[in-house]
């Protein structure tokens, strides 16, 4: 159809008189079950599942920067500020001067000290290299025996070396493996227990010991990290129940003192001094880069091991009043395939399901709602009694049933759905459940997405939700977009942001991922393959009525440059077809403003022979096309009229289709 306008299409007389008649209303019409005419059958008792498999991607919170994603960055040639200023909205990277920070590195009834590496001291008291102390309590005081005799309500303990890390000491049970080597630590009496804490410089010192991402990595992500991590900790306050600002582990940052710089075969510190490197090239004396805000502010710069393909809003995980340096964005980067947690599956058993949800006997999950960037916010579960128990919030979620991150999906069975009619969109999609046969999906009046498969007796199955929340999206399908041999829906928002959900052929689906933005000037219509490369393609057309062929990669993408496709398409309804003719490629439809239905057979390189009439009449009807719902391995439509009556044309498989059959009310 390339150069050629549907005022241009060619119409052969024979085929339209003959068809003229086939495709109109006045079809036999059989009784149908639609959403207002379902038939109460008695099903059988549902069993409990032994397990559920999630499948999702990232790893993490989401807020902020993402590590791999900077890694990812890093390896494309960007800097730590270019990575620091896409993760964080609104930012820049300024200098600010920092005094010290308390860091607690242990809080037991006892604690043990070992000066392996250095003599030093414990309170007033000398310790030979090679001695071991022992800290205990006694009423407020700390008690110190062993290798040194003190006591006090705090003490101070410091040893040779710590100025240049020459010397250290191990402390037991610390997250520290390799022990402490830079400033000093002071023990005092907190809540009965003994609370050690380090004194360290922030630009520095507290900073060679931060092991948050490997010392391997490219020196601008290693930059981008020492950066995030200083501004972090500038932002915490003093917390008494430690005597400290941050802690050593995941409740803060983790610090590890000298395990980190001591990264490399058999701690020669080949790793650990290119993160000691990267340090130094981000602060000059008591003044550290830091990320800063409109105001010159410094930002609390949280972050994560990984996204799901987008970075989540902050309070949309963690409530509370939206912080504008931690806004959503897209983040491809994340998904690079150097990343380990780019895509994860994990498989939650019965009895964790029971415990995470306090509900046994569990026959399914599901996810009820996801927030603007596609993050499960509540997880549903549902027991063979009909009892159902709900998780909310991304924390909670996926602490609760140990997964990596609340971007996933559930291989579980969908449970039937409750729909409140009309609908506001239809679709038909190339089989989702694995039946081998086509679906009807529906987006209801409360924003639900559904499917209903047509079973073999020709009729609409029982309803099954995929989304609770899809919302207005404007529904889309078919085509298999990530090549993994299960067919996938899109949606597009209001403000134009194309979302893609793929498919796991069981019908269910991953969370809605953005693959793009500025659609909305155009209609879009996936047709499935058109330019017979394996990948599944997509037509659009502009606000001028000029027909788009985006090829697509296989990944959930587009080919970077569309290629024109038709013009003259103002006012004209497009339809993917699926293979109308039965040649093994795929076709579309086109109605036009008279109510006459028009065929375009595709030839397989992404361009159409001219139209040809195959019905009439069809003014008033919404059309639904692009999949084969009955198995016969030929291409169908359905078409739903204003008072909700559904009907079902089946393709004859050489562009033409029987007369209507109605399959359902109250659409």
């Amino acid at each position: 159809m390339t150069g050629r306008s549907p005022a241009r299409r060619t119409i052969p007389k024979l085929i339209a008189a003959a068809l003229a008649t086939l495709v109109t209303l006045a079809g036999t019409v059989v009784g149908g079950i639609g959403p207002s005419s379902q038939t109460a059958v008695a099903a059988p008792a549902p069993t409990p599942t032994a397990s559920f498999k999630f499948q999702g991607s990232g790893y993490g919170h989401g807020i902020g920067l993402s590590q791999w994603g900077a890694q990812a960055m890093a390896k494309a040639g960007k800097t730590a500020t270019n990575i620091l200023q896409y993760y964080y909205t609104g930012v820049t990277v300024g200098t600010k001067t920092a005094g010290n920070i308390r860091v607690q590195i242990r809080q037991a009834s006892t604690v043990t000290l070992r000066f392996t590496g250095a003599a030093g001291n414990v309170g007033p008291a000398a310790v030979t290299q090679g001695g071991v102390v022992t800290l205990k309590v006694s009423g407020s005081q700390v008690v110190a025996s062993g290798a040194a005799t003190a006591n006090g309500t705090s003490l101070n303990i410091t040893w040779a070396g710590s100025n240049n890390c020459s010397g250290y000491v191990m402390v037991d049970g610390a997250t520290g493996t390799k022990g402490y080597c830079r400033g000093n630590m002071t023990a005092t009496v907190i809540d009965g227990k003994i609370n050690l804490i380090a004194t360290l410089r922030l630009t520095d010192e507290y900073l060679y010991g931060l092991a948050e991402v490997p010392s391997t990595w490219e020196t601008e992500a290693l930059k981008a990290q020492a950066i995030a991590g200083r501004s972090y900790a500038f932002n915490q306050g003093y917390k008494a129940s430690c005597n400290c600002e941050v802690y050593s582990d995941t409740r803060s940052q983790a610090y590890t003192g000298r395990a980190k710089e001591k990264e490399g075969p058999s701690e020669n510190g080949l790793y650990g001094q290119r993160w000691v490197t990267a340090v130094n090239a981000t602060f000059s004396g008591t003044s550290g880069q830091m990320v800063l805000d409109s105001s010159g502010n410094v930002v609390t710069a949280y972050y994560s091991s990984s996204s799901g393909g987008r970075t989540e809003n902050n309070e949309d995980v963690w409530a509370g009043s939206a912080n504008p340096n931690m806004r959503s964005v897209n983040d491809p980067w994340s998904l690079d395939a150097i990343n380990p947690n780019a895509s994860w599956t994990t498989t939650v058993t019965a009895a964790q399901a029971t415990t995470a949800f306090g509900l046994a006997n569990i026959v399914s999950i599901q996810v009820t709602k996801r927030d603007a960037a596609g993050y499960v916010k509540t997880l549903t579960a549902t027991s063979t009694s009909g009892t159902a128990r709900t998780l909310t919030g991304q924390d909670t979620i996926r602490t609760a049933l140990g997964l990596k991150s609340a971007y996933f999906s559930i291989d579980s069975p969908p449970p039937p759905a409750q729909v409140r009619t009309p609908f506001a969109q239809i679709v038909l999609s190339p089989d989702l459940n694995g039946d081998g046969r086509g679906e009807v999906v529906a987006v209801d009046a409360d924003g639900k997405l559904v499917y209903y498969p047509y079973n073999k007796s020709n009729a609409l199955g029982t309803v099954a939700l995929i989304d609770a929340s899809f919302g207005t999206k404007r529904l889309y399908a078919p085509g298999d977009w990530n090549k993994d041999g299960y067919n996938d829906l899109m949606g597009v928002s209001s403000d134009g942001k194309l979302y893609l959900m793929t498919g796991n052929g069981h019908g269910v689906f991953s969370a809605p991922l953005e693959i793009g933005h500025g659609w909305t000037p155009f209609r879009i219509i996936p047709c499935g393959d058109l330019n017979n490369d394996g990948t599944a393609d997509l037509l659009a057309i502009d606000a001028g009525g000029v027909l788009w062929l985006y090829g697509g990669t296989g990944k959930g993408g587009f080919l970077p440059t569309p290629k024109q496709a038709g013009h003259g398409w103002v006012g004209l309804e497009l339809y993917a077809a699926g293979d109308l003719t039965a040649d093994g490629r795929n076709d579309i439809l086109m109605l036009d403003k008279a109510g006459k239905l028009y065929a375009y057979a595709g030839r397989g390189n992404g361009t159409f022979s001219p139209g040809y009439q195959v019905g009439q009449g069809w003014t008033g009807l919404t059309l639904s096309a692009g999949a084969d719902l009955n198995a016969d391995g030929k291409a169908d439509i359905v078409g739903r009229l204003p008072d909700g009556r559904l009907f079902f044309y089946a393709g004859r498989g050489n562009g033409t289709f029987t007369a209507a059959t109605q399959i359902g009310n109250g659409w």
